[in-house]
């Protein structure tokens, strides 16, 4: 409700009363004798498609508003209002959504700098043109009008026509702004009317190539749900876009990939194969492939990646492949890994076994009832074959065990003492029969830790130490606590290890000399399950040494509470 006040319009004399009138505002259409331009007027005329233009005249002096109207009305306006409250302007502009407002700046109650302000703060009100008309003839004024929303202003006293030109101008310009603005809409309504019909083709297209090409889509979103790396390059192989998981596998930023060729990332060994590949496929236009190949990470690590490569036509040519792609790195190393488990196997199987089968025919031959010395070595060896076949059946479930997480690690305060003493029972014998000295160090202290599995790692350095000691050496083993870390160490007088094996004598199989296997009995595992065992305690494990200057290896733990939780248990 707007508040009581006078309006008035064009079409008749002013009101008093409260907002809206008892009777509808309705427009009159001017008479022939009060629509009669002169001919000082006849240029300046209201063209025919803004005659029905409202126009608001805000001015607290009735005789500006007279003048203001009469001109108005002369010129062929026929929607003209007017008010001397701005405090009614917001009101009649939501009333009757004016195409123009002539506006005085200094008015009782509330000034036109005020008047502008409020219409700023309503909706569409910023888009209604203000002609300022004041009596203020300074600059400032005249500034802050126009900054303050007016599209033009014009000083007291005014000329009647000029103001006809400006009026013409404004509302010439609000038609064309009206009309852009009716473009604009119908523009928008086009194209969400062509983006649905768009919608509705490209539906039909996924249905017609999901009919034929189920199953590669059900793959092909189950690789793009697992995470995969995507990326797209142009028809030199550039790469244009990659995922955040190809930045991770290959240890790039995002950035840092854009504009490689994707073939640089190929180690050089394998660089003219994939080539070779991409370029075909290219060249013959095939549409969907499938393709193996290494890459080479940031930290130089080798990382198989099995694409899908799509070719991306644009035009009939050519522009680009969008790949996606599986980490089968895993995947690489299980097949290396069981290919070399079955040649080592194989190899460690069969020599022992031929040995007890060799055995066992001359002793099942008879050949050796008159050599009974010659008898029992052969039953010897068999014997010996067949305590390695038992470690290397023992090793190889050890470990299965424990990459698998079938087995618990269980933490408890343990005495290192009894844990060393352990250990030392478990090699005493073969000490002993090595001529090996053993010296031992610990602290009386207890350490959260697995005692069983420990126990095995100190047995299995242990074990190594003499079996690559001659007789007369020294093997010592050491524990000790230092900043709440378990740190522990066996070293031995032997013949030390190659710089270049340092870390791969912890791999399955490996051994610093192939003959080890044969010559100390050695499955290749021992270092393998010790690794296993100090990382399920979220330790470490490593080996100092240079070749004749014997080896230590050390194991350092770290306190329970510092531990991860998934390092508790095995495969948790």
């Amino acid at each position: 409700m707007l508040p009581e006040s006078r309006w008035t319009s064009s079409t008749g004399p002013a009101v008093a009363g409260s907002w809206p009138p008892a009777a509808p505002l309705a427009v009159v259409p001017a008479s022939p004798a009060a629509t009669g331009m002169s001919a000082a007027f006849a240029q300046f005329s209201a063209k025919p498609h803004l005659r029905d233009s409202t126009i608001l005249v805000v001015d607290d002096e009735e005789l500006n508003v007279r003048l203001l109207e009469r001109t108005l009305r002369r010129a062929g306006y026929t929607r003209c209002y007017s008010t001397g409250d701005a405090r009614e302007v917001v009101g009649l502009c939501e009333a009757f959504h004016p195409d123009l407002i002539l506006l005085d700046l200094h008015l009782p109650g509330m000034d036109g700098f005020q008047v502008m302000e409020a219409l700023r703060a309503r909706p569409r009100g910023a888009e209604i043109p203000i002609l300022v008309l004041s009596g203020d003839d300074r600059s400032e004024a005249r500034h802050r009008a126009l900054a303050g929303g007016a599209k033009d202003f014009l000083n007291k006293p005014f000329d009647a026509v000029e103001v006809l030109l400006r009026i013409g101008n404004l509302l010439e310009i609000g038609a064309l702004n009206r009309e852009l603005r009716e473009q604009n809409q119908l523009l928008e309504r086009r194209v969400r009317a062509r983006t649905r019909r768009l919608r509705r083709d490209i539906a039909k297209r996924v249905e017609a190539e999901a009919a034929l090409r189920t199953s590669e889509a059900q793959y092909r979103e189950l690789v793009e749900s697992a995470g995969d790396l995507i990326y797209q390059t142009d028809a030199e192989g550039r790469l244009l876009y990659a995922n955040p998981v190809s930045a991770r596998v290959l240890g790039l930023p995002a950035e840092a990939l854009l504009g490689r060729r994707i073939s640089d990332l190929v180690p050089d060994e394998h660089r003219a194969a994939a080539q070779a590949f991409y370029r075909h496929q290219m060249e013959a236009r095939i549409p969907f492939t499938y393709h193996e190949m290494p890459a080479l990470s940031a930290a130089g690590r080798t990382v198989w990646l099995g694409q899908r490569v799509n070719l991306v036509e644009e035009g009939g040519r050519v522009v680009g492949m969008r790949v996606i792609a599986r980490d089968m790195t895993e995947i690489h190393e299980v097949e290396r890994m069981k290919d070399e488990l079955v040649s080592v196997v194989s190899h460690e199987l069969r020599t022992p076994l031929t040995s007890i089968r060799a055995s066992m025919g001359l002793l099942s031959g008879g050949l050796l009832d008159a050599y009974p010395e010659r008898a029992r070595r052969m039953v010897e060896i068999a014997s010996q074959n067949a305590d390695r076949l038992i470690r290397l059946v023992n090793d190889i479930l050890d470990l299965e065990r424990l990459t698998s997480g079938k087995v618990r690690v269980e933490p408890v305060p343990y005495s290192l003492r009894e844990l060393v003493n352990e250990a030392l029972d478990a090699v005493r014998s073969t000490a002993e029969k090595a001529g090996v000295w053993i010296v031992p160090e610990y602290v009386e202290q207890t350490f959260c830790l697995d005692p069983d599995r420990i126990c095995q790692v100190l047995v299995n350095l242990l074990s190594n130490a003499i079996k690559f000691s001659s007789a007369g050496d020294t093997v010592w083993v050491h524990t000790r606590v230092e900043d709440g870390t378990l740190r522990m160490s066996v070293r031995d007088m032997g013949r030390g290890i190659p710089a270049d094996k340092l870390e791969s004598i912890f791999e399955r199989f490996q051994q610093v000399d192939s003959s080890d296997a044969r010559q100390k009995g050695g499955t290749g595992l021992g270092l393998a399950i010790c690794r296993e065992i100090v990382a399920q305690h979220a330790g470490r494990v490593w080996v100092e040494s240079a070749a004749g200057e014997g080896s230590t290896f050390h194991v350092a733990l770290p306190p329970c509470e510092s531990r991860p939780a998934g390092a508790v248990v095995v495969g948790e």
